[in-house]
């Protein structure tokens, strides 16, 4: 999980008028990861102290804009965090309940962010791109937005299978599994994302 900050490492700017420009500023996965991290990490040891730490980091978010670029979808994202982690404090969610609904939500702030003309993973991976400039390239954003959408459904899937796990003979191999997938999607992403556009620019 701590990988996709290099998978997706790099500054961005922000094409839209609705963010404010911010040019020596550089966008951070890790920023976007850190609350989340913590309800997946903690959540199935220390419930409360996970859904405490999560609150925190999500807030921090906010305080780290003077340092980061902070992106519409990490403030929805810790906004997102801080509900599930408030759920779990006063106990009106159950921590397995808390882990399904945290990758469901991460999973739909992926692909949400769809929406809008930068994916979320365009934030990570532009300035390798020119900065601004990629912002104004179509395969770029197609590419990213292909990665945006399957790192969305990974973790829906995720939870599904989070679900299935916790409810089996199997459960305590639910971390290990939960690993696995976004490993395996950051090698797929670091592959793709150099494929797929020399294939495009290619005519094929």
């Amino acid at each position: 999980m701590m990988k996709m900050e290099k998978v997706f490492d790099g500054s961005s700017a922000k094409p839209e008028n609705t963010e404010k420009p911010a040019e020596a500023k550089k966008s951070s996965m890790l920023v976007l990861l850190a609350p989340w991290l913590a309800q997946w990490i903690l959540f199935p040891m220390k419930p409360t102290v996970g859904a405490g730490i999560s609150v925190l980091l999500a807030t921090a978010v906010f305080l780290l804009a003077g340092r980061f670029r902070i992106t519409r979808d990490e403030r929805t994202g810790s906004f997102a965090a801080s509900i599930i982690g408030l759920l779990v404090l006063y106990g009106l969610i159950s921590p397995t309940r808390a882990i399904t609904l945290s990758y469901v939500s991460f999973g739909l702030l992926w692909l949400q962010s769809l929406r809008h003309k930068v994916p979320l993973t365009a934030w990570y991976s532009s300035a390798e791109y020119g900065g601004d400039k990629a912002f104004s390239n179509a395969l770029f954003l197609a590419t990213n937005r292909i990665l945006t959408a399957a790192w969305g459904i990974l973790y829906l899937c995720m939870a599904g299978g989070a679900i299935l796990l916790m409810q089996s003979p199997t459960a305590s191999f639910t971390g290990l599994i939960t690993t696995l997938g976004p490993a395996c999607m950051g090698i797929f992403t670091a592959w793709f994302s150099r494929w797929y556009p020399a294939r495009i620019a290619s005519g094929k």
